[in-house]
């Protein structure tokens, strides 16, 4: 008899072709390599396909396809592969209502989602599938981080109401109990402790709540979870524990026998792409390239980024030309910006797509105003990044695992400092000044940021303090693209100065 199959993916990130847009050179992982995995699990075994979340943002292809195409691009993805139940992710809600719920609908696959409404209704419920060929009946509830609103912009999430994790699991769980044999939970959000010692492994904010989910609420038999884009196979009491990577790198592929889940992650490397799946797309394909091929105008020397490490320890041409259009833009004092794993900076001459690789958020800038003892909080929470390595200065590993956050250390403009790595956390910065003044406690600043950093994201809640003076709708790397078009690199040479020092 054929064996009877979970198959889920997360965090898509809009991953639906081998290609890393960035560089245009083909990858090893992608939706079109999961199509034939999928479609040889289905020629051998009963699959029950289930999406995570975070499927509309992270891509050119797919930011693109978002501000063009008439039908939502990864709803159509998800509908050729002929999802059965589908989950959403943080992401999903940088667009707007509007977007998220016109995304929901086009779907074709069932929406599981409980723990969110609209207009004061649940955009999904769980769901109960009976298999009376393998003598089962599996309930399935989906969830998403409820830690979203301390992100997103209040205009993002107009009519949406996000509910408690674990309030809503309690309920959905208990009401399933009676009916079904097995409970399955997709959680899109991760594991805050180890699950082997159960000692916090971030910050307990309640983004992620995983492991307490699964020990606070008896009677789950698997959770599948996402959100942190870790490779996770492990049991948390009697509960079977899987994440994968993002951009279809891998896959969750759990086996139902006898009465027994069994789990383990599907890399993505070993499958050719469908091709017939990927014609699909082909005109939206060759449009994003042609976009993406823009000239936007001639570089400057000094704005690549060939190690993202070495220009957080030494800010140069390219980071200061960010944190300078910034500047202009919102004309504010002090300026911070960070980098990402995508970064690559400028070459010789700058395309769109270049931009798109070092900008692959839809962040957009806020205005805020803070105190001189707010910005020093600031500064010495981002010190943290730091630490001392046979005395070599290195990234601290809370910032490498179990989650790689090298976005959650920000470079400045408009100030000067020193961090001493070798001071306890909390003493690190020295010589503050603005305008080459000492910078007092009670001094007022007008610092322009991302709103992701604004809202408190990466744990800098102290920006909470400040006062929000202007929420900009446009996106930074529209901001950049125009910054870049109107504005002579060769100057920021002649201006660059060394605005911080690392020291131990």
């Amino acid at each position: 008899m054929n064996k009877f199959k979970i198959i889920c993916t997360t965090d898509i990130h809009g991953t639906i072709y081998p290609v890393d847009f960035s560089s245009n050179q083909t990858v090893d992982f992608g939706l079109s390599r999961f199509a034939t995995y999928l479609e040889e699990q289905r020629a051998e075994n009963e699959v029950l396909l289930i999406d995570n979340g975070d499927v509309n943002q992270g891509s050119p292809f797919v930011t693109f396809a978002n501000k063009n195409e008439p039908m939502n691009i990864m709803a159509k993805a998800l509908n050729k592969l002929q999802y059965d139940f589908v989950n959403i992710g943080n992401h999903d809600f940088n667009f707007g209502s509007d977007f998220f719920i016109k995304y929901i609908n086009e779907l074709e696959g069932t929406s599981i989602v409980t723990n969110v409404l609209y207009n004061g209704k649940t955009i999904g419920q769980s769901q109960v599938v009976t298999l009376p060929e393998y003598d089962v009946k599996i309930g399935i509830v989906g969830v998403v981080t409820d830690y979203i609103s301390n992100w997103e912009k209040p205009a993002n999430l107009t009519g949406l109401t996000i509910l408690s994790v674990m309030e809503t699991l309690k309920k959905e769980v208990a009401s399933l109990k009676e009916k079904v044999d097995k409970i399955v939970v997709c959680y899109h959000g991760g594991l805050e402790r180890n699950p082997e010692t159960g000692e916090p492994t971030e910050t307990l904010t309640g983004e992620n709540v995983g492991y307490e989910i699964v020990t606070k609420i008896p009677g789950i038999d698997l959770l599948l979870s996402g959100h942190q884009h870790r490779s996770i196979v492990t049991h948390i009491g009697d509960t079977l524990v899987l994440q994968a990577a993002n951009n279809v790198r891998e896959v969750m592929e759990v086996t139902y026998d006898a009465g027994v889940f069994t789990g383990k992650l599907v890399p993505m490397h070993e499958y050719s792409s469908d091709q017939t799946f990927l014609e699909s797309f082909s005109d939206v394909y060759n449009q994003t390239q042609h976009w993406l091929d823009e000239k936007i105008g001639p570089g400057a020397e000094g704005l690549s980024v060939s190690d993202i490490i070495e220009v957080q320890k030494e800010p140069n041409t390219f980071t200061r030309m960010i944190n300078q259009a910034q500047l202009a833009f919102s004309d504010a004092d002090i300026s911070s910006t960070s980098l990402y794993d995508s970064t690559i900076g400028f070459a010789e001459e700058i395309t769109y797509r270049q931009l798109a690789a070092n900008f692959p958020f839809p962040n957009t800038l806020v205005l805020m105003e803070i105190t001189g003892a707010i910005l020093k909080e600031y500064l010495e929470w981002n010190a943290n990044y730091w630490t001392l390595e046979n005395d070599e200065i290195v990234v601290n590993p809370t910032y490498l695992e179990p989650k790689r956050q090298i976005y959650n250390y920000d470079i400045f403009e408009g100030i000067e400092y020193t961090i001493n790595v070798q001071k306890p956390s909390g003493e690190r910065i020295e010589d503050l000044t603005f305008e080459k003044k000492i910078v007092q406690d009670h001094d007022v600043f007008r610092i322009v940021i991302n709103n992701y950093r604004a809202s408190g994201g990466g744990d800098f809640h102290m920006l909470k303090k400040g006062t929000i003076l202007k929420e900009y709708s446009e996106e930074i790397i529209d901001v950049m693209y125009d910054f870049l078009k109107n504005t002579d690199l060769t100057d920021l040479n002649k201006q660059q100065t060394a605005n911080t020092m690392l020291t131990k």
